[in-house]
């Protein structure tokens, strides 16, 4: 008698199909949710929706970045009695996403609402694509793809995401993608070490974004004081500590991730610089240029004006610490108007972060998680809001970086009990329509 429950020779084959189907769910229902986004916004509600000022503004200095103009980003142009040209200049962003936004719009000709929808379309496809890569860079780093799948959609549930993620800005849904292929390229290299890849995925960012800084900062920090430390313990003793840490330094790639960034971020805004002096006539001297002016400004190097709210710090970090907390599930926060105003979205702000930075403490490769969980916070201070610019709303998208290491951390937890392992796809089961249905 044949026994029926022996192997047979297709065993081994449907082992690892069903393995392979149980690796690739993760990922399909993460595309299916971003289908989901994309087919709601295929009505006639969507496709004449209100234009916001955002929208409004980023639309004119598309339209009008041309060869014609040399690639000038102004929000219109008048001409004085003599037919000079007068342009309004807004140039202190790089150039790159808006001229990404106007290859998508150019097929459409004279349609404006066409114009729009694309580009809308196209700020919900870099939603998805930021999507994608924190799912990928979590899943390298916890090599569980039902904890990316439950963090990413419990993350992306965001208030702030899901308000802001159709409106047509290189500041918001770029930015986020900017952010996450960052952090995909710092999860690569920390991991495997390909530091080129960083290099070109940082690049690639900072064409569409400043935010990008925000995280390179506590990432190149903290990556340079591990190398710093790791060398001091690890020195011959015939080296001084100086003479170390001096080594060290000339062959950090950390280092040189953060020189070759700052002089990217330069060459960009020297053309920028360079247009917008071209369009003042050559006249106005360097200094006032608007750009300048709000770089300097952002970087506290000129003083605020005399009408400007006095610095307080108090305040500000209980405003940061409010959108924290405002930046979980919009679901679990429908009250946002009072949300926002009251001490609940301080305190779970608070909480949050506190028990972010806490658990990284115990998870081993855990600098871009850090990086990525105070990036927020960074940019909150390079933004500006220690100054007297106004710290806008939409700034608060960066916030996901907390979520994201929060939701990953705990999940990553839970499944280490034999009795949770389960609860990653249980919480990916709850994410799932919390995200699709916001």
């Amino acid at each position: 008698m044949i026994d029926s429950s022996a192997p047979t020779p297709s065993s081994p084959l449907r082992a690892v199909a069903a393995a392979g189907r149980h690796r690739l769910l993760p990922a399909l229902l993460l595309t299916a949710a971003m289908a989901l986004v994309f087919a709601l916004h295929f009505d006639r509600a969507h496709f004449y929706a209100p234009i916001e000022w955002d929208t409004g503004k980023n639309m004119g200095i598309v339209e009008n970045l041309s060869p014609s103009h040399a690639f000038k980003m102004f929000t219109h142009l008048t001409f004085g009695p003599d037919g000079e040209p007068s342009y309004a200049m807004y140039s202190r962003f790089p150039i790159g996403g808006f001229a990404l936004i106007k290859v998508v719009i150019l097929p459409f000709g004279g349609n404006p609402a066409a114009k729009i929808f694309a580009a809308r379309m196209l700020m919900l496809a870099f939603l998805a694509a930021s999507a994608f890569l924190a799912y990928y860079a979590i899943v390298r780093i916890t090599s569980g793809r039902w904890i990316a799948l439950a963090a990413v959609l419990a993350a992306f549930s965001s208030y702030y995401v899901l308000r802001y993620s159709n409106v047509v800005s290189n500041e918001m849904m770029m930015d986020l993608f900017a952010v996450m292929l960052a952090f995909h390229g710092m999860v690569v290299f920390d991991q495997e070490g390909r530091f080129r890849q960083l290099l070109a995925k940082t690049c690639i960012a900072l064409l569409i974004g400043w935010k990008v800084y925000a995280l390179l900062l506590p990432f190149i920090a903290l990556g340079l004081g591990r190398e710093l430390v790791n060398a001091v313990r690890a020195r011959d003793e015939s080296h001084g500590r100086a003479q170390t840490l001096i080594s060290t330094l000339t062959r950090s790639l950390h280092l040189r991730l953060g020189v070759a960034a700052l002089l990217f971020g330069a060459a960009l805004l020297t053309f920028n610089f360079a247009n917008e002096y071209n369009a003042y006539g050559g006249e106005t001297p360097l200094a006032e240029l608007p750009s300048v002016e709000s770089a300097l400004s952002k970087l506290m190097l000129i003083p605020a004006p005399d009408d400007s709210p006095a610095y307080d710090f108090a305040a500000f970090t209980k405003r940061q610490l409010g959108r924290v907390g405002a930046s979980f599930p919009y679901a679990l926060a429908q009250w946002q108007g009072a949300f926002n105003q009251g001490a609940v979205p301080v305190a779970l702000g608070a909480v949050a972060l506190g028990a972010c930075l806490l658990a990284l403490l115990f998870v081993g490769r855990r600098i871009p998680l850090a990086a990525l969980a105070v990036s927020g916070l960074c940019w909150g201070m390079l933004g500006g809001q220690l100054t007297f610019i106004p710290f806008h709303e939409y700034y608060a998208i960066i916030y996901i970086g907390v979520q994201l290491t929060l939701f990953t951390l705990l999940l990553l937890w839970a499944s280490r009990f034999r009795i949770l392992r389960l609860a990653p796809v249980a919480a990916a089961a709850v994410a799932l329509p919390v995200f699709t249905l916001s």
